[in-house]
């Protein structure tokens, strides 16, 4: 079903018909029961609404987010990307304006008298790749360096807008996740170094929040040890149980993330790291730097990082010398140079 593109006006309130161009496969399209919700953030290319609890039958997350689909923002689980979307539309809405859910329609209702209808109904559906198989501990060494050869320039190109704090927090994580004792959620230390990254930084996607989400959506992507990633994953839900420990759309992102739910960029990455042609991972990782001002990079540390964890559970013993090194193309630090002083 197509609505039209035609404007309507019923009394004092403006009625503006868009079709779904895309949608994430946790946004329902329909539903029994009308779901309601709030628009709780508007920025300038984006709409994100309250969905009264839940997106689906994962129930991992009460949030979707609707974007311009020309606005180069990767597809997720719980996004709508919607056709002729613009900062006019958006202008209209403020935090607190009512949202529906209802037989495929998505209505935002703004207190302006703008309201926006979404067709969900037969549009077509974004769902990530599938998992096959896990990598040894060579396989991980190996895709870790790869993966740093591809992105080595820009990243050592870029400055540390975080300060030089920033690898010795993934560096406390990973030494950390690789622990034994990290496996069935003993260690503390594992605690501490998500305490240390969530919410760190500014921006909508804090530094630490997207590094916390690379490194869960690469050790369950990647095949890390499942007890290592459901630990990590239950200190992360953990202490977002918290008082505000972090902006509104970093939660959103790392309940998908425990869940093994990332954006298409970053899915991207784990399936061209996974398959070793050199190309496609090139291809990913120039994609996944270019999402938001350096949320992409900070992203690709925490993958790199869960490809270290992997390497050093499988793989016991000192990493290779270059690994080692602070300046040495096997480490973390070469990728935690991509910092910048704004997220998005």
């Amino acid at each position: 079903m197509k609505l039209t593109t035609a404007c309507s006006t019923v009394g004092d309130e403006v009625f503006l018909p868009v079709n779904a161009h895309s949608r994430g496969w946790l946004v329902p399209a329909f539903v029994q029961a009308t779901i309601r919700g709030e628009v709780r953030l508007v920025t300038s290319t984006a709409v994100y609404l309250s969905v009264n609890g839940s997106t689906g039958p994962e129930n991992v997350c009460d949030t979707v987010s609707l974007h311009a689909a020309s606005g180069g923002v990767p597809r997720s689980p719980t996004s709508v990307h919607l056709e002729s979307w613009d900062r006019v539309i958006l202008s209209g809405f403020d935090v607190g304006d009512e949202t529906t859910l209802t037989n495929g329609l998505l209505t935002v209702h703004g207190r302006s008298g703008l309201t926006v209808v979404g067709c969900l109904a037969d549009t077509p559906v974004w769902t990530q790749k599938p998992r096959v198989g896990r990598l040894t501990g060579a396989g991980a060494r190996s895709t870790r360096e790869r993966l740093e050869r591809t992105a080595g320039v820009t990243l050592r190109a870029a400055r540390f807008g975080l300060g030089p704090r920033v690898p010795g927090l993934v560096e406390a994580l990973v030494s950390a996740v690789s622990r034994p004792d990290a496996r069935d959620g003993r260690s503390g230390c594992v605690a501490q170094a998500v305490a240390s990254l969530v919410g760190f930084g500014p921006g909508l996607t804090p530094s630490g929040d997207d590094v916390l989400a690379g490194c869960l959506l690469g050790l369950s992507g990647w095949g890390g040890d499942p007890g290592t990633v459901g630990s990590l994953g239950r200190h992360v839900l953990r202490f977002l149980e918290g008082s505000n420990p972090t902006t509104f759309v970093a939660k959103q992102v790392l309940q998908l993330a425990c869940s093994g739910f990332g954006n298409e960029a970053v899915d991207d990455v784990l399936v061209a790291g996974r398959g070793g042609d050199p190309t496609l991972t090139r291809d990913a990782v120039l994609r996944l730097l270019t999402v938001g001002a350096t949320s992409g990079a900070d992203s690709l540390l925490g993958l790199v990082a869960a490809l270290e964890v992997i390497e050093r559970v499988n793989l016991p013993g000192p990493l290779p010398a270059a690994a080692n090194s602070a300046g040495g193309p096997g480490n973390v630090t070469q990728i935690s140079a991509a910092r910048g002083a704004r997220h998005d």
